[in-house]
């Protein structure tokens, strides 16, 4: 199995794409139902963080900052967060559990991914999981054991309601879970919870019946998972949005990781032009 490169670059982009309807075309609402937003996934026809064929980016979609590129063909579009997605991540542990009951969602949207760089099509079955776990080097009959589980497929992928949620769990609970990305080289990765059942399965298990105790309980325990300024960038991230007063408490090593994450923040935003 191909693996993300994984370099953490840190910021995210407001940019409304087209709605209609009652669902607000220009601007984000904090008053639209649940069952509206997730609706409104449908109307999605441009590439986002996480559904986007050409690169990978880093954001976190509740702050309004530029996603950050991080792999992929240089010069892609940047992508846009839409405004159903951002506000779906924003109203957290509140919108998981609907957005874990329509993994299963095979509505349509209208993002088509396709381009003349991909020659080569696979769906694949990455997911980040609660809690890590560390695999064996693969050997030579590992290797030949993924290579005849490979499934290719041909054409454009339309992307689906259920991977824009598989998506929008991993904005919520700190965790790579993406659905559509570019593979160096020419190539396309789809982690569909539609077209792999156990990407589902997998995110039911570990999140299906997270409590807000148990959401920030995770998020601490990713700030105290590394030293590295990578590793727990954006777990303070989310747990400054979805918990200020924890935040805001945190002591000891974390409070000294916070300080540093903050003087980071700030230096970053001094630098952009």
């Amino acid at each position: 199995m191909k693996t993300v490169l994984a370099a953490l670059v840190m910021l995210g982009v407001v940019c409304a794409a087209p709605t209609d309807g009652v669902l607000a075309a220009q601007k984000e609402n904090s008053d639209i139902s649940l069952e509206a937003l997730v609706a409104d996934l449908a109307l999605i026809d441009s590439p986002a963080p996480g559904l986007a064929g050409t690169a990978t980016y880093s954001t976190f979609m509740a702050e309004d900052e530029h996603p950050a590129f991080v792999s992929g063909i240089l010069g892609s579009p940047a992508p846009v967060v839409p405004p159903q997605m951002r506000e779906l991540v924003r109203r957290g542990l509140t919108a998981l559990p609907m957005l874990v009951r329509h993994l299963d969602d095979k509505r349509m949207t209208n993002l088509k991914i396709d381009n003349r760089f991909l020659t080569w099509r696979e769906f694949g079955d990455e997911y980040d999981p609660r809690t890590p776990i560390s695999h064996p080097p693969c050997d030579a009959d590992c290797l030949d054991k993924k290579f005849k589980e490979t499934r290719t497929f041909k054409g454009a992928y339309l992307v689906r309601v259920g991977d824009v949620c598989f998506v929008l769990i991993g904005q919520i609970v700190n965790r790579e879970l993406t659905a559509v990305r570019y593979q160096p080289t020419g190539g396309l990765i789809v982690n569909s919870p539609l077209e792999t059942r156990s990407l589902s399965e997998r995110v039911r298990a570990d999140w299906g019946n997270l409590d807000a105790q148990g959401h920030e309980a995770s998020l601490r325990a990713d700030i105290k998972a590394g030293d590295r300024m990578s590793l727990f960038w954006r777990a303070f991230t989310r747990l400054r949005f979805y918990y200020p007063n924890a935040y805001a408490s945190l002591d000891g090593v974390d409070a000294k990781k916070r300080d540093a994450f903050e003087t980071e923040e700030k230096r970053i935003r001094a630098a952009k032009p």
